[in-house]
């Protein structure tokens, strides 16, 4: 026996089986390192290390989830593996002493059943096994490459055969194998097979696979998979390639094994040392890592194996919405000659979402609500309501009737809720739909704002419509999601909530026709009744005393009124090019920093917006009263921004009027957006002629942009949002004027904007005043 001495676990082999009897490779009886596992422990569960467990035909059934370990679950297992990588003893004389002693350690219970007698299926515990099976499969390519002799060779021989029949079914003829595990998912199957073998079946995996759209987030380029699986890239294969959630998380539990496996073998100063460090890692799992095995009767029906499967976590990973449905689309349809065929069509839907749970929930949510007459809003349906519609009985208590209560009730759903996931994914992911029958750019033009408006209360209502559309119907669905949007733009003016029109949508859907002819009537009479103050006379009250808007309404706001006077042509100017009005950028003239700290004239904007001398750095100094009504009612009013298109605003900072005018020229695209008409040769009083003229002269140009110029703006622009925004032909016909191509304010229009403004006015005078700094606009 050796002289005293500290060893790690690369220096000797743990001998689990008390049958390694070498002279050249030193080994400790398991019995000395560990704390084993008591049968008659308080747990009352039977021992069974995986060594038991694995070496079986497993099956994991349609019911259960893809593969779904994170990289919480990885790093979890990992701790228990490293406590034995760890592990020190102390060798002395005729015996030995850890200086920690180990564990077995309990892996969870796995529950399987015997359904023909050839393989078991997995119930509860494929997560686990498949993790298990990935760490074998790299311990046993480690050790392949390893060079060894004598006893140790013979053993690091054992140990590959034992992982080889583990993990693969193997013939008596030795020439193919397949795994040990077989998924239902092709997906998972086919790529576990890669992970697991060796460099052709990676090759072929690759090959195998079907080209991807590039843009979709379940898209992956094949050069950058090959190269994370450690090969080249096929000849003739696409860039792309399909690669789900489910594929990605069980290559990411590969190469997170790989790496921390890797990583502990740079410590062996040796071979001899490395294969040693395998094998006690490859022993410690099959044989200390200990799990329940709980085993069904084969006479079980399908039904209380799917209520196991669903009653189960799976190491703290609770099962998803689509996991749970899925289950019960499986055994609705279990040994239904159409099996297949449907159960395919729910994965479908599932891969067009790119298996995204909450995707996948929203779309349901809104297919539901759209259909469902019990529903009155969205918010009603949570996961379990959810589930409701999957119940594979009608019951009484339940708020959502089943769909898949029968046979031909579960295919003619799932038939229409394939066709309504196509239809739904067209509504949010807009920019790759293809429109068939509709004005695409419209309809992408509108879904872009409703979709930066944050908006998804439209959506039952929308969604059914467009699925009535055919040629005859185009323009009344236009019609229709022009007024939601317009519905939407109006409530970004106004202080309510968009969820205060959640109701609205929804009822709307249940009432909808199939040709569409009375939808926006529909909808208005729901949207009138809900939110009166939102159209007519009280809208134009809404709209002068809007102030203080978010930058993405406004922006969107002045891009819908330019975009539809494009189309119109009515402010009676000829447009030079077709201008796409999105990507545009929000300008403040009067700058959100009107005090010029760092100028010789810090109050330049100040003295000529409000056309007074009496305003002073400490009468506007930020916490000050007259600084955030500036602010609020000046600043931020619709009158006071402009969208710029090809310039970076930020380049004209708070640069006064006489300096930003000449930069807001340098836009190609700023004469052209009907928004920005006032500072163009459309306003009588203002002219590139007369700019190119006096553009020297900066305190004429300083004093353009003032407050009453700010009112007349806001009077000519508030006549075009009033016009594009109207749902009805006269609703606004009091307070503006549509003739000879041009929209004017009525008087109506400019009286009560004079109001408005007058009483913001006076609120600033009265803010100076009290601290004896008056201002006063003549």
């Amino acid at each position: 026996m050796p002289s005293d001495k500290t060893r790690s676990i690369g220096d000797f082999l743990i001998d689990y089986s008390g049958k390694i009897d070498s002279t050249e490779v030193e080994s400790v009886s398991q019995r000395n390192l560990m704390d084993i596992f008591d049968e008659d422990s308080t747990l009352k569960i039977k021992r069974k290390p995986l060594l038991e467990v694995l070496g079986e035909d497993f099956l994991v059934p349609r019911y259960q989830r893809l593969y779904s370990w994170k990289l919480e679950q990885h790093k979890d297992l990992w701790n228990e593996i490293e406590e034995m990588l760890d592990l020190e003893v102390f060798f002395a004389q005729e015996n030995v002493q850890p200086t920690t002693k180990l564990t077995d350690v309990f892996f969870g219970s796995i529950f399987i059943a015997d359904v023909d007698g050839d393989r078991l299926e997995v119930i509860d515990g494929q997560q686990r096994i498949t993790t298990v099976f990935l760490i074998l499969s790299l311990i046993k390519k480690k050790l392949e490459d390893l060079e060894v002799n004598g006893d140790l060779e013979t053993m690091r021989t054992n140990a590959v055969d034992q992982i080889d029949r583990m993990i693969f079914r193997i013939p008596d003829d030795q020439l193919s194998k397949e795994p040990a595990i077989t998924y239902s998912d092709a997906h998972n199957n086919e790529l576990f097979l890669c992970l697991i073998g060796d460099e052709n079946e990676k090759n072929e995996w690759l090959k195998s696979r079907n080209g991807s759209d590039g843009r979709k987030s379940d898209s992956r380029k094949v050069e950058k998979l090959a190269e994370r699986l450690g090969t080249d890239v096929p000849s003739e294969s696409p860039d792309h390639i399909y690669h789900p959630e489910s594929n990605e998380r069980l290559l990411q539990g590969f190469e997170f094994y790989q790496e921390k496996i890797s990583e502990r073998l740079l410590e062996a100063n040796s071979d001899s040392e490395k294969a040693k460090m395998l094998i006690n890692l490859k022993n410690y799992l099959l044989r200390s890592f200990i799990v329940g095995r709980v085993e069904i009767m084969s006479d079980s029906s399908p039904e209380l194996r799917m209520n196991i499967f669903q009653s189960l976590n799976d190491r703290g990973l609770e099962l998803t919405t689509v996991d749970l449905i899925r289950a019960r689309i499986v055994n609705r349809f279990y040994r239904d000659d159409d099996e297949d065929e449907y159960v395919r069509i729910w994965e479908r839907i599932v891969r067009d979402f790119g298996t995204d749970d909450k995707d996948i929930r929203r779309f349901i949510r809104t297919y539901l609500a759209a259909y469902e007459d019990g529903v009155s809003k969205l918010e009603e349906i949570d996961k379990d309501n959810i589930l409701e519609a999957f119940s594979l009985k009608d019951r009484d208590s339940h708020e959502i009737s089943s769909k898949i209560a029968s046979i031909d009730d579960a295919k003619r759903f799932l038939q229409d809720l394939q066709r309504h996931a196509e239809l739904y994914l067209d509504l949010v992911d807009y920019e790759s739909a293809e429109f068939e029958n509709l004005d695409e750019k419209n309809t992408k033009d509108i879904l872009r704002r409703l979709g930066k408006l944050g908006t998804r209360q439209w959506r039952p209502l929308i969604l059914k419509a467009y699925s009535h559309v055919d040629e005859d119907s185009s323009k009344d669905f236009l019609n229709l999601l022009e007024t939601v949007e317009k519905i939407f733009l109006r409530l970004a003016i106004s202080e309510y909530r968009a969820n205060t029109l959640e109701s609205t949508f929804v009822v709307s859907a249940h009432k909808l026709d199939e040709n569409l002819e009375n939808s926006v009537s529909v909808l208005l009479e729901e949207a009138e009744d809900d939110l009166s103050g939102l159209f007519g006379t009280d809208f134009v009250e809404v709209l002068i005393g809007s102030s203080n808007l978010s930058s993405n309404a406004a922006r969107l706001i002045l891009e819908k009124v330019s975009d539809q006077l494009l189309d119109k042509n009515n402010a009676g100017r000829p447009i030079q090019e077709e201008i796409v009005m999105k990507n545009t950028e929000l300008e403040h003239i009067l700058p959100q920093t009107f005090v010029r700290e760092d100028s010789d004239d810090p109050l330049v904007w100040c003295r000529n917006f409000f056309a007074s001398t009496d305003i002073t750095l400490e009468s506007v100094d930020r916490g000050t009263e007259a600084y955030q009504l500036i602010k609020k009612e000046f600043i931020e009013d619709m009158a006071n921004m402009i969208l710029l298109k090809d310039v970076d605003n930020s380049a004209s900072g708070n640069k006064p009027f006489s300096k930003k005018i000449n930069y807001y020229y340098q836009d190609d695209y700023f004469e052209n957006i009907p928004t920005n008409w006032y500072f163009t040769g459309s306003n009588p009083d203002f002219s590139e002629d007369m700019l190119d003229a006096t553009g020297s002269e900066d305190e004429f140009w300083n004093a353009y942009w003032n407050h009453e110029n700010f009112l007349k703006r806001r009077s000519e622009l508030f006549a075009k949002i009033l016009f594009i925004l109207a749902v009805k032909e006269d609703e606004f016909s009091d307070f503006i004027d549509v003739e000879e191509n041009r929209i004017r304010p009525q008087d109506s229009l400019k009286d009560s904007n004079d109001n408005e403004i007058g009483s913001r006015l006076e609120r600033l005078d009265f803010e100076l005043e009290a601290d004896g700094k008056l201002i006063t606009n003549e």
